[in-house]
């Protein structure tokens, strides 16, 4: 199906420097700051992957609001109000891994998750396939895209196809992302 970030929007904080890169099927980012897609997920539940390609950094993983303050990758520990007030939902690796109680090494996969099927908005979070409970985000709101934050020494690349290398089972069975058809 291709890739669903046609073009990708970079943290403009003068401090930041993010490289982006784009193929058919991969989002690739490293240097420092936030990448957003460009669509925004319109869809009951959509499901797409992150693979760390350097590790010398920390990033983040979530989505974003339309008015998202995007100036740089959002903190280990950020407050949920302070998710709210910026309107970027997500979690930074360094989270992630004290909730999975492993460290996130090169080769390793985030999946992520965002459900609103059955109740309110939720980003669900995966870690090599494995759900990761602890750091569930429930009642985002607002249309969100899907967004992601490298810190100096850290590099990803993200698959947002439809086949997965850890693809969601059981109750967090779901499809990648799919670009909202035209209204006439």
């Amino acid at each position: 199906m291709g890739n669903c970030c046609k073009s990708a929007l970079a943290g403009n904080n003068t401090q930041d420097s993010v490289e982006v890169t784009l193929t058919s099927s991969q989002l690739g980012a490293g240097g420092s700051g936030v990448v957003l897609c460009s669509i925004s997920l319109d869809q009951d539940r959509a499901y797409w992957e992150v693979s760390v390609e350097q590790d010398q950094g920390g990033c983040w993983f979530g989505v974003a609001g339309r008015i998202a303050k995007v100036e740089a990758t959002p903190k280990p520990g950020t407050e949920r109000g302070t998710q709210d007030q910026e309107q970027l939902w997500g979690v930074h690796s360094q989270d992630l891994e004290g909730a999975a109680f492993e460290h996130l090494k090169i080769g390793d996969v985030v999946g992520v998750l965002y459900d609103q099927a059955c109740g309110p908005p939720t980003l669900e979070f995966f870690l090599n396939g494995k759900h990761v409970d602890a750091v569930r985000i429930s009642h985002i709101r607002g249309q969100v895209t899907p967004g992601f934050g490298v810190e100096a020494g850290s590099g990803i690349s993200c698959n947002m196809t439809h086949k997965f290398k850890h693809p969601p089972t059981g109750q967090f069975s779901s499809d990648g992302i799919m670009a909202a058809g035209q209204m006439m």
